[in-house]
Formats: structure tokens, sequence, C-alpha cells
């Protein structure tokens, strides 16, 4: 399966815009957001993506109900994972949270076998025990150029996708 992690797009839009055409080039199947989208007319943009979306909120959560409004009039392919997400991928066990404050303790207990982040807009890729640990940067663009992840998880080939 082909993932694209995104994180930390705080509204900009043509970020999102662009990250979501990239993805959908590479042949990603799904999106998985680590935080920090914040306002519900992201949503718009992700919902051109033809895959699933999954997403998680962060530290700066905006309007959470006019995002579950919004999730909730979409075509069926958005979910919502409050502040942890993880999903069963062929055999591999995923999780997603915000902080990396969470995020050690939870790749480092074993029980998944890749874990997501975001929170420091800065790109990291640690393997921990046979597990990896990825923070796919930011949309954003604040602390360098906007970039996120493409995992293949067959193959588990990662690659940081910068633009």
């Amino acid at each position: 399966m082909k993932l694209g992690i995104f994180s930390d797009s705080h509204d900009n839009l043509l970020n999102v815009k662009n990250a979501v055409i990239q993805a959908e080039k590479k042949g990603v199947e799904k999106i998985i957001h680590c935080g920090d989208l914040v306002s519900p007319f992201v949503l718009d943009e992700f919902e051109k993506f033809p895959g699933e979306f999954h997403f998680i909120i962060g530290n700066n959560p905006g309007d959470i109900q006019l995002i579950m409004e919004k999730c909730s009039e979409q075509k069926g392919n958005f979910f919502f994972h409050g502040q942890f997400g993880k999903l069963k991928i062929g055999d591999k066990n995923i999780a997603f949270v915000h902080e990396p404050y969470f995020a050690y303790p939870i790749v480092k207990s074993g029980d998944f076998d890749m874990l997501f982040y975001g929170h420091t807009h800065l790109w990291d890729y640690q393997v921990i025990n046979n597990k990896i640990l990825l923070n796919p940067g930011e949309l954003l663009g604040k602390k360098g150029p906007p970039s996120w992840a493409f995992v293949d998880t067959e193959n588990l080939k990662i690659d940081r996708m910068v633009f």
C-alpha cells in the first residue's frame, strides 16, 4: 500500500493542493495527516483526493465542530481518529499522533510497525527496535520547504517529498 504522510498544514491551501496532486501522481492510496490541519475549509482540498483520508487533531485543533460537520457531509472516504489514530494495512500495524512526546514511547512499546507524528515541523526518520518512527515535516513551509513522506508499506520504501 502506498501512503502519503502529511502534517502541520496550518491552512496553507496552496501547499495542501500541491501535496495532494503530488500524492495522487505518486499512486498514493491513503493519506494520513498527523494533525494541525486547523480549518474546515482545508478539507475541501483533501476532498479532491480519490483515496482514503485519515486524520487527527493536533495542538491547533481549529473548529472541531465544523470539521466534524464537513466530514459528515462528504463522500465517505474521510476518517477522523481524534488524537490517536491506528490502522492495520496488510501485515503492518500503524499508529499516528501529533506530539513527539507520545510518539517515542509508543514506537518503543513495539506494538506498532510504524509510528507517524508531527508537531515539530521537521523531517525525522528513525528505526527504533526495527520499528519505523517518522515525521514528514510540514506542509506549512514555515521552518523549511514544504514536505511530506511517501511510504510504501510492502517494501518499506520511504521518500521525503519536498516542493
